[in-house]
């Protein structure tokens, strides 16, 4: 009876994170390509992620919010975006520019 009351608690707290998925381009030289190693962080919630070879990242939101996003990436200007509650389960393409 214990276990199954664990598993019930894990399973209902489990649903209430919030995903928050994006594609993170770069735009060089007339060419907009996937940005491999781009650095994604929520700023209040200190929580990160890198964005894999196809400049895909995933972060799960806190509970707290509004928070920033803060995208970094070598060689790019860095952006931010304000995550609010309305963004869970959202997908976004970020596009990034070079510094020169």
């Amino acid at each position: 009876m214990k276990y199954i009351l664990l598993v019930s608690l894990l399973f209902i707290s489990g649903g209430t994170f919030a995903q928050f998925k994006g594609v993170i381009f770069g735009s060089q030289d007339g060419k907009i390509d996937p940005i491999w190693g781009a650095k994604v962080f929520l700023l209040n919630a200190k929580e990160g992620a890198v964005t894999n070879d196809q400049g895909e990242f995933e972060l799960i939101l806190p509970k707290l919010l509004p928070d920033t996003l803060i995208i970094r990436a070598i060689g790019f200007i860095s952006d931010t975006l304000i995550v609010t509650k309305e963004d869970r389960f959202a997908n976004y393409s970020f596009k990034l520019y070079p510094e020169n």
